[in-house]
């Protein structure tokens, strides 16, 4: 137990200081950890969220050429089969 004598000395409030100071600088540091962790993961959802969206126009653009191409071999086909039949 502390003795009266010794707490209001001013060994008693360096001592205090001392402790407060180093809970004081634990507390900035974890603030800046959360802060600087937010900020990592914000930036890499939205690269995440800029590739998602790149992939998804990139299959979209794969899916009309093949339905063009496609489309073009259809009627290639179907073409000289009825002009010949007529």
């Amino acid at each position: 137990m502390v003795e009266e004598k010794y707490v209001g000395t001013k060994a008693f409030e360096e001592f205090k200081e001392h402790v407060d100071s180093r809970f004081n600088h634990l507390d900035q540091i974890s603030k800046e950890t959360i802060d600087s962790n937010y900020e990592n993961l914000n930036w890499t959802i939205q690269n995440m969220a800029l590739q998602f969206k790149e992939e998804i126009h990139k299959s979209y653009m794969n899916e009309i050429c093949f339905i063009i191409v496609t489309s073009l071999s259809i009627i290639a086909l179907i073409l000289p089969i009825v002009l010949f039949t007529i």
